[in-house]
């Protein structure tokens, strides 16, 4: 859920805001906007972090095209039981 917000109303709310957030355990971004544009996000680290973290996997073109050759894979069919990986593997 995307709140909208003015610079100065964020400024004057911002302690207020960032507990709201943490006690709520609320996931929103908050737009802020001057002028009446948007000019920041503000959002939950765990949200940041989640992004920053998905960016890296699909800024990486090797595990991408892993990930899509696997997903190939499975829609073909072939796929191993997981008693024969860990046999392959050792893991028994």
């Amino acid at each position: 859920m995307v709140v909208t917000m003015n610079i100065s109303e964020v400024r004057k709310k911002l302690m207020q805001i960032s507990k709201q957030i943490k006690q709520n355990n609320e996931s929103h971004t908050i737009a802020i906007t001057r002028r009446g544009q948007p000019t920041l996000a503000l959002l939950p680290w765990d949200l940041y972090e989640a992004l920053v973290e998905t960016l890296e996997i699909i800024s990486d073109h090797k595990l991408m095209a892993s990930v899509r050759k696997g997903i190939h894979d499975i829609e073909q069919g072939k796929t191993h039981k997981i008693k024969d990986v860990k046999k392959m593997l050792d893991l028994e």
